[in-house]
């Protein structure tokens, strides 16, 4: 795996040191080559000298080089992924960020939200910590997550602080006041465990259809 290369093979030095040894041996062996055949003029000398050089000292570069330019490659699409996952995740819940949630939206013909807060979140903060308020707020995104339908095809996002969006496109065979009361009643009746306390929560879920109306749960 090109994660465990010895931490040389990235050394300028160790390359440099690589390909001085692999010309100097190659040569050596060319010089012994053209020794046994009859002799040639001095362009054709170098001629030959410089193709034969090339086509030894090729595999020779590919073999050893083969193994650091693959852990390269490998570490240029981990900064990719990490560069992507920064763009579009908020950092604490893996959620899709309020970015995603803007470009999402316009992509909709009829887009249905659901926005989610946490009551007096603040307040928990306050009393427990930050510390304890992002593993509630990690765990709160793992619960609704849970708990909207698949076949809605919605997304979730964390769009700041302790605000959470549910995002789908409008389907007659679901209510989204509906899904609002229940994602409620869900939340609020199990609570939240830190060591022996037991932290619940109350939330209010704002529904808007197509921008045009909006609804309070609660």
């Amino acid at each position: 795996h090109p994660g465990m290369l010895p931490a040389r093979h990235g050394s300028p030095f160790y390359f440099l040191s690589l390909l001085t040894t692999s010309i100097f041996v190659i040569e050596a062996f060319i010089m012994l080559l053209l020794s046994r055949i009859p002799p040639l003029s001095a362009p054709m000398t170098v001629i030959v000298d410089s193709f034969l050089l090339i086509v030894f000292l090729s595999p020779v570069l590919y073999f050893f080089l083969r193994r650091p330019l693959l852990l390269y490659i490998a570490e240029l699409k981990q900064a990719e992924e990490e560069i992507r996952e920064l763009a579009t995740t908020e950092r604490l819940t893996k959620l899709l960020n309020r970015f995603c949630f803007e470009k999402d939206e316009k992509e909709l013909n009829n887009p249905v939200l659901l926005l989610v807060n946490i009551d007096g979140f603040s307040h928990i903060n306050g009393f427990y910590g930050i510390e304890i308020g992002d593993l509630i707020l990690k765990e709160f995104a793992v619960r609704l997550k849970g708990l909207i339908p698949e076949n809605l095809n919605a997304k979730i996002y964390k769009l700041g602080g302790d605000d959470f969006g549910v995002l789908f496109e409008h389907n007659p065979g679901f209510d989204p006041k509906a899904i609002a009361e229940m994602v409620v009643v869900e939340i609020e009746k199990k609570h939240f465990m830190y060591q022996d306390s037991k932290i619940s929560l109350s939330i209010t879920i704002g529904i808007s259809r197509e921008r045009r109306s909006e609804e309070q749960t609660s």
